[in-house]
């Protein structure tokens, strides 16, 4: 049986709405700004290095993504470590886009084996 996808996708959609960007937009600047202040960087690495162990390499430059910030260290060992945060005004419902987050690293960490602990106990 064929299913045409004019039923499932609507015809009309919302219009992009600028006032609601530039009001995201207010909300988002200052936030960044702090993070870039040289304290407020030093605090993330320590915040990194308390949660990771090992000695620290280097912290290195954020990435910005549609809905996060993602600082990586790297570790003399040669591991690395991340950390995430959520941008301001970037998503409508934050907390849940979080528990979703968080939910999604616990079964990444079951399939793969891998250290998402840290992200957990923080959460709760």
């Amino acid at each position: 049986m064929y299913i045409s996808a004019k039923k499932i996708i609507p015809t009309r959609r919302m219009d992009y709405d600028d006032a609601l960007w530039d009001q995201s937009d207010q909300v988002f600047e200052p936030w960044k700004n702090k993070i870039f202040e040289h304290e407020t960087l030093r605090e993330i690495g320590n915040f990194i290095d308390k949660h990771r162990g090992g000695l620290p390499d280097e912290l290195f430059s954020p990435e910005r993504g549609a809905f996060n910030l993602i600082f990586k260290m790297r570790f003399k060992d040669g591991g690395s470590a991340v950390i995430r945060f959520p941008c301001p005004g970037a998503s409508m419902f934050p907390e849940e886009k979080v528990q979703r987050e968080v939910a999604v690293m616990q079964f990444f960490g079951i399939l793969y084996q891998f250290a998402y602990t840290t992200c957990i106990a923080l959460w709760r």
